[in-house]
């Protein structure tokens, strides 16, 4: 079955956050399918990063409740890849428990 234009994009984004992320040292694996919670795990001798990849947007509220809700080690870090249209690298934000919803718009 073809993919969306939707599905090709992300998965455009999902492979440029990994090559940033592998340029600087990290090990990177995919989960399968990406329909669990985080899209990459990264890892290098010092730090985790569970990365949730999106397209012009930081993950919704709803999203980054269920990231902060989820086990994970106590040096893991949560992060948003966003990948915005034309820009060449991928912007990073670190989810944590004091990010407040940004206004749209």
């Amino acid at each position: 079955m073809p993919y969306t234009p939707q599905q090709l994009k992300g998965h455009r984004a999902e492979r440029r956050a990994r090559d940033e992320l592998i340029k600087l040292g990290f090990t990177v694996i995919k989960a399968g399918g990406s329909k669990g919670i985080f899209d990459l795990v990264a890892w290098n001798d010092a730090d985790v990063m569970l990365i949730q990849v999106k397209c012009n947007r930081l993950p919704a509220k709803a999203e980054r409740e269920r990231m902060l809700g989820c086990p994970r080690p106590p040096n893991a870090k949560l992060f948003a890849a966003i990948q915005y249209d034309y820009a060449r690298k991928i912007t990073w934000k670190e989810i944590t428990c004091e990010q407040k919803t940004q206004p749209s718009g």
